[in-house]
């Protein structure tokens, strides 16, 4: 079972990071603009 949980949350961040990678400007265009 935390094996399971581990996996999708290494999912997670590995799309997260690919998401970053793909729209740097996006990204901290909405860093710069968050309250």
């Amino acid at each position: 079972m935390k094996i399971h949980i581990i996996k999708i949350q290494m999912q997670i961040f590995i799309s997260l990071f690919i998401y970053l990678r793909l729209h740097p400007f996006s990204y901290t265009y909405t860093t710069t603009n968050s309250p």
